[in-house]
């Protein structure tokens, strides 16, 4: 367990009294519990847009972080904000941590971040930044979230890419989005290349060339290749790791099959939440970061 500085603990505190309270009243007429991630009772004021697509269950994750971090009168808002917006959840509409939120899922150690050249725009910016990751295990056709952490990401530029500059680390991504688009078959070296130019980099360039015959178009993603090696080392990160209870939860559980693409299971990379406030998105599937 990463041991916290006292900020962290006031914002943990923060976030978790509120994903209580927050939800009270409803859940007292409704006759629900107050706590949004008690174990498959999701918040009253969950937003329930449809999803599809293999990353579905990661978006039912997201939509009950959702209920915990923007309040009910900003929920319309909410529900219609684009799909394509830079932050799942924008810092306008953070009524806890005032932060932008981006949420991942992940089976394993390995937490895909979407677009690269989008990925490293937002984490070289100003704004406040906060990644929450949800780890969890597949039984049979359900969905088991084990693990939900908080990492607040607002300065970590140099963390996450090394030392090499970031100017040209952009330039590389856009030359290497531009192979993997025209189908270069260069595009595995300059991507070695770039994995070279990013000493001390915990952020792994993952380029996935498309297949025009079924609609995919290619693209260059980025993945933090491991979040424990991260944590370990760069603990002032860590706004809360938490292990869910085996009992109680913290995330309700899905009923979501092994994800395949064709006739091939895949391996699928997500990311954590923590138990009041945390909550997923299927990871390298889309352009969020």
């Amino acid at each position: 367990m990463v041991k916290k500085s006292s900020t962290q603990k006031n914002d943990t505190k923060k976030v978790v009294k509120a994903a209580g309270a927050g939800t009270a009243k409803a859940a007292a007429g409704a006759g629900t519990s107050a706590n949004p991630l008690k174990k498959n009772k999701p918040p009253t004021h969950t937003v329930k847009r449809k999803h599809t697509g293999v990353q579905a269950h990661g978006h039912e994750w997201e939509d009950d972080l959702i209920a915990v971090f923007v309040s009910p009168s900003d929920m319309d808002e909410m529900d219609h904000l684009s799909y394509t917006s830079v932050h799942d959840i924008p810092k306008e509409l953070n009524q806890l941590t005032q932060r932008n939120v981006s949420v991942k899922a992940t089976k394993t150690n390995r937490v895909d971040f979407g677009d690269a050249l989008r990925t490293l725009d937002n984490m070289t910016g100003t704004s406040p930044l906060e990644a929450v990751i949800i780890q969890y295990r597949q039984d049979g056709s359900q969905k088991i979230p084990s693990r939900v952490i908080r990492l607040d990401l607002t300065n970590s530029k140099q963390v996450l890419f090394g030392d090499a500059d970031i100017e040209d680390i952009k330039a590389d991504f856009k030359s290497l989005d531009a192979m993997v688009k025209s189908g270069h078959k260069d595009y595995k070296i300059k991507a070695a290349e770039i994995r070279g130019k990013m000493t001390g980099s915990h952020m792994k360039v993952a380029p996935k060339i498309g297949n025009a015959s079924k609609g995919r178009a290619g693209r260059t993603q980025v993945s933090l290749a491991n979040i424990d090696k991260l944590i370990e080392q760069n603990p002032h990160l860590v706004i809360d790791d938490e292990h869910c209870d085996p009992i109680k939860g913290c995330l309700r559980t899905l009923e979501s099959s092994v994800r395949t693409i064709g006739k091939k299971a895949v391996k699928e990379a997500a990311v954590v939440a923590t138990a009041a406030d945390t909550g997923a998105k299927a990871a390298g599937t889309d352009d969020k970061f």
